[in-house]
C-alpha cells in the first residue's frame, strides 16, 4: 500500500498531525523530518536504498530515468494478470497506487478485469501514457499545496454518474487485492 507523508519541520515547530501517527521521526541540526502513516520505513545508506530501489521498482514516470518503452514491455510481461492488478505491482510501473490505478484505466478506457492478454498494444500504450501524465500532475498539484479532488473522475465517485457518458459508475473490491475498485461499463470494456 502506498500511503503516508512525509514532513519536514523547522526542529521548533510543532507537527502537523497527532505524534501516534509518526512512523519515524530523525532531528537535524537545523530541521526534523517527520514521516507518518507509512506502513513500512527502511533505513539504510543512501547507495544502498538506490541500488535495492533499482533493482527492485519498475520505471519510475517522475524520474528523469523513465523509460516508457520499459514500462510497456513490463506490463506485457504478465498476460495472464488482470490489467486493474498487474498495475499495482511496483517492479511494473513504480508510484502508481490505487487512487492511480482507477484514475488511469478510467481514462484509458480499460475495465480491471481485463487480462492483459486481451490488451490491444494501443490501448497498453495509452496506459502507460495516461500513467505518466497523471502522476506527474498528481505532484504538480501536491507541490502547489492543492488536494487532488479534481483529478478524480471515478474515484470514490460510486452512485455517481460517469463524467464521459452518464452511466452508473460501480464500486466493488478487486480480487485478489483487494482494493477499492470504481468502474463505469459503459466506458470501460
Amino acid at each position: 500500500m502506498m500511503f503516508g507523508a512525509l514532513h519536514i519541520y523547522q526542529l521548533d515547530e510543532p507537527l502537523l498531525k497527532p505524534e501516534k501517527r509518526v512512523r519515524l521521526l530523525i532531528k537535524g541540526d537545523w530541521k526534523k523530518l517527520v514521516v507518518y502513516n507509512a506502513p513500512i520505513v527502511e533505513i539504510d545508506r543512501k547507495e544502498s536504498i538506490l541500488e535495492k530501489l533499482k533493482k527492485d521498482l519498475g520505471p519510475d514516470p517522475l524520474s528523469d530515468e523513465w523509460n516508457r518503452k520499459k514500462a510497456i514491455e513490463n506490463l506485457m510481461k504478465f498476460p495472464e494478470e488482470k490489467i486493474g492488478v498487474i498495475l499495482l505491482d511496483q517492479s511494473v510501473i513504480a508510484g502508481v497506487g490505487n487512487i492511480l490505478r482507477n484514475e488511469i484505466l478510467f481514462r484509458a478506457r480499460v475495465h480491471p478485469e481485463s487480462k492483459v492478454k486481451e490488451l490491444s498494444y494501443e490501448e497498453i500504450v495509452r496506459i502507460v501514457e495516461i500513467a505518466e501524465e497523471l502522476m506527474k500532475e498528481f505532484l504538480r498539484l501536491k507541490i502547489q499545496r492543492k488536494g487532488i479532488k479534481e483529478l478524480l473522475y471515478v474515484y470514490n465517485k460510486y452512485r455517481g454518474f460517469c463524467k464521459n457518458r452518464g452511466g452508473l459508475v460501480k464500486f466493488y473490491m478487486q480480487k485478489p487485492i483487494n482494493r477499492k475498485t470504481f468502474v463505469c461499463e459503459n466506458c470501460q470494456r
